[in-house]
């Protein structure tokens, strides 16, 4: 079981992608103010970039 533990946590380890959330989550603690930071980060790093360019399309847009 604990070989099994370690196997995982240099699966992660070795993720950059993983290891950056971590150390974001890590670096963010208990500060909810910047929560934002985790959704924001995770909505990069998906391949699926389509709600960062809706967002980026309602900012852009001009206001009527």
């Amino acid at each position: 079981m604990v070989k099994e533990q370690i196997k995982e946590q240099m699966k992660i380890l070795h993720d950059k992608k993983k290891i950056a959330q971590l150390g974001l989550e890590q670096g963010i603690g208990s500060y909810r103010t910047v929560a934002w930071a985790t959704e924001w980060f995770k909505t990069l790093v998906k391949s699926d970039n389509s709600p960062m360019r809706a967002a980026a399309a309602k900012k852009l847009a001009p206001r009527s």
